[in-house]
């Protein structure tokens, strides 16, 4: 709920500590917010690190996605958690037992690591 509880709610709760939001997202039992300043907040279920402050720590408020700056776009899967840079790199984190964060590695991580996308432009004849 990010309201510092686990209690089930059939209406509306205010986030605790998040002001200036732009964008939300989430995965299964994950949420996400990316703050005005860049930034990114988590808070929920983090058994595979999908929270992404370093830890494997469930949070019921949000805590914030460690090193994570210049954000423009956000996403989440199951258990894992995806960022668009301004610069157009993309960084990921939380489960990763296929592979899903993109970085070459079946190693799941609690912090965001660089996400490898080949350019598939092919230039036309």
């Amino acid at each position: 709920m990010g309201n510092g509880t686990t209690t089930n709610s059939s209406t509306p709760v205010v986030v605790s500590g998040l002001t200036d939001v732009v964008s939300l997202g989430g995965g299964i039992f994950h949420s996400l917010a990316l703050l005005a300043d860049g930034t990114v907040r988590s808070w929920g279920y983090n058994n595979h690190g999908q929270l992404g402050d370093g830890t494997t720590t469930n949070s019921s408020t949000p805590v914030v996605v460690s090193g994570l700056t210049g954000v423009v776009s956000l996403a989440g899967g199951e258990a894992q958690s995806l960022a668009l840079k301004a610069d157009g790199t993309i960084r990921s984190w939380g489960k990763n037992s296929s592979g899903q964060l993109g970085n070459g590695t079946t190693t799941n991580s609690s912090t965001p690591v660089n996400t490898f996308i080949e350019d598939v432009a092919q230039p036309v004849p």
